[in-house]
């Protein structure tokens, strides 16, 4: 899940209605920030990943899955990934914590995902390995840099506790409102006791005794037909106050996901993915969000009528409706991108951004969807200097507004970086009030 004031899907049209760059003034792309442009030695991080987090000061925070620390017993020369805060009106970058510093990665390794802020400043998020038991971690981090572990996954046999963490979300967080710090968090892991992953609550008893708690197992495995989806992939509170998410496998014979409403007994499924002839409903979603009339609005890695993904909505009276179509992967004449990558961004008049993959270059788009269902290109990165490396990044994921009509994202690889041929990736600033 995504905070709603910043993120959502919404609207769209068919591959054949596509629509390419506009004719108007360029919107104003800016390259804030490459990752391993600081030393060869990628100590500010490499690959940044997920949605940022925007404090009331304007701050970004996000991870960078590798880079940081150096030559460790398990990332070697990569490095275990990092936090990061960065400031857009001065330009400055700060690493506030280096994974893996410590022997046997007890503070977890790779970092993934969206991170949580609490009114105190204090950030949360999760880790795709390290711990003990090297599946993964969900963390405190303060704003001086001292780092929490607040459960480490896999602390019971067969991992009946749940491993690979997915998602991290609280009650209010749909509304934008920062956490509180003192409430439970919900979170979901990708596998668990029956393989097929987990929903999770942790509830704070004090600043490092925090008690974990399975609050449903989804089924898994080998040849298992779960009609209730497996492999939980987001979160989110509904305005009935239940959590609700996606599976991205597991649905009966077509095992392509589902929609799932938690009631904190049972999981009701509120939609089968691929219900529709040849997956044209979509197959395997992801991230999505909710808008304030409980909208939910997400994409799919597979299906739609070039099985490059599609956007929909889900309303709370359990209608779907597929709002657009992704160009074929390998389609040359495709302009438009071809799966969506990561969340989008909602601003004031409800156009909602986000990013996908190809397009103009191989390096991605920026789109647009109105709310009357026009989609639009606004930025191909390195579509009109193309260079390789890209300076612009590559690879974009996820966007957030800032409430004044600029968005911020990542782009996962190139850019002006000295890692590799320079793909260490970006921050970025994108202002599309321009775009027509």
């Amino acid at each position: 899940m995504r905070i709603a004031s910043a993120l959502g899907w919404l609207a769209g049209l068919s591959v054949a209605a596509c629509v390419s760059l506009g004719a108007a003034a360029a919107p104003k792309f800016t390259v804030l920030y490459g990752f391993c442009a600081k030393d060869a030695d990628c100590t500010d991080g490499i690959r940044p990943m997920g949605a940022l987090t925007r404090d009331a000061s304007g701050y970004l925070y996000g991870a960078a899955q590798v880079g940081g620390a150096r030559n460790n017993e398990k990332c070697q020369t990569q490095g275990c990934g990092v936090v990061f805060q960065f400031s857009p009106a001065t330009r400055s970058y700060r690493v506030l914590h280096k994974f893996c510093v410590k022997k046997k990665c007890a503070q977890g390794a790779y970092p993934e995902g969206h991170l949580l802020l609490d009114t105190a400043g204090n950030l949360y998020g999760m880790t795709l390995a390290g711990g003990r038991r090297d599946e993964g971690i969900v963390f405190k981090l303060t704003p001086g840099g001292k780092l929490t572990v607040l459960h480490e996954f896999c602390a019971k046999r067969d991992c009946a506790d749940g491993a690979a963490p997915t998602s991290l979300t609280y009650r209010g967080a749909e509304s934008g409102a920062p956490y509180d710090g003192i409430s439970p968090l919900y979170g979901t892991a990708g596998t668990g006791p029956q393989l097929g992953g987990v929903i999770f609550k942790l509830d704070p008893r004090g600043e490092k005794n925090w008690k974990y708690k399975i609050l449903y197992a989804f089924c898994g495995g080998f040849g298992t037909i779960c009609t209730g989806g497996s492999e939980p992939y987001d979160l989110t509170f509904d305005p009935a106050g239940k959590l609700i998410g996606t599976t991205s496998t597991g649905t009966g014979i077509a095992g392509a996901g589902t929609i799932f409403r938690f009631d904190g007994n049972t999981v009701e499924t509120l939609h089968n993915f691929c219900a529709l002839v040849a997956c044209a409903d979509g197959k395997r979603p992801g991230a999505f969000v909710t808008d304030g009339a409980g909208n939910l609005y997400g994409s799919t890695a597979e299906g739609g009528a070039g099985d490059s993904g599609v956007i929909y909505r889900f309303s709370p009276d359990g209608k779907y409706k597929t709002l657009h179509d992704f160009c074929a992967l390998g389609d040359e004449s495709c302009r438009t991108g071809t799966y969506a990558t990561g969340t989008m961004a909602l601003d004031a008049q409800g156009n909602l951004f986000g990013t996908a993959g190809y397009g103009p270059q191989v390096f991605g788009t920026i789109f647009r969807l109105t709310p009357g269902g026009h989609y639009q290109v606004v930025h191909g990165f390195c579509a009109k200097e193309p260079t390789d490396p890209c300076r612009e990044g590559a690879n974009p994921d996820s966007l957030i507004a800032d409430g004044q009509g600029h968005l911020f994202g990542v782009a996962h690889s190139e850019g002006p970086g000295h890692y590799g041929q320079g793909d260490g990736g970006v921050i970025f600033e994108f202002d599309p009030r321009t775009a027509k």
